[in-house]
């Protein structure tokens, strides 16, 4: 089914209210099921001290699967392993809090912006209901790996999980 096709007219004022009505019309039509996109502002946390960080992400929903992302830009690195705790459980896989162990379920990327430099690995699943970053040395990122987390660096994510 194609998108819903608005013809703008010569002079005419496109307006805010225009492009809502219009990108509405257009998502409604991609995702007929009425799924929807929702803000999220996931903790980053530390094992030992949580970072402190800014943070925007989005969160949909379609049937049993829910795809997550978030983006997180440093003010503090904390200390220990960073993990994610999700809104909702994965079902039907494997967890593990071992480097080693856990279902893969996205990736991430982080930039060092003091360097510049960037990294990103898997991003595992933890247990259940939390996921937590693997480097591509088989190390979990934390406030010193890959690098001394500091102000204005980034790590950002992208996750798909089965759920109930």
């Amino acid at each position: 089914m194609p998108f819903p096709n608005t013809t703008a007219t010569t002079g005419q004022v496109v307006t805010a209210a225009f492009w809502n009505d219009e990108l509405k019309d257009n998502f409604d039509t991609a995702f007929p099921d009425g799924a929807t996109s929702v803000d999220w502002s996931p903790v980053l946390e530390g094992t030992v001290t949580d970072p402190t960080a800014a943070v925007n992400g989005q969160r949909y929903r379609m049937g049993a699967v829910e795809d997550l992302w978030a983006r997180f830009n440093f003010t503090a690195g904390g200390a220990g392993t960073y993990f994610v705790t999700l809104p909702n459980a994965a079902v039907g896989i494997t967890a593990s809090a071992s480097v080693a162990g856990g279902q893969i379920v996205g990736t991430w990327v982080g930039r060092n912006n003091s360097v510049p430099q960037g990294n990103g690995g898997f991003v595992l699943l933890r247990a259940a209901g939390e996921i937590h970053f693997n480097t591509v040395g088989s190390l979990f990122a934390g406030s010193t790996v890959p690098w001394s987390w500091a102000s204005d660096d980034i790590l950002s994510f992208h996750v798909r999980i089965p759920i109930a």
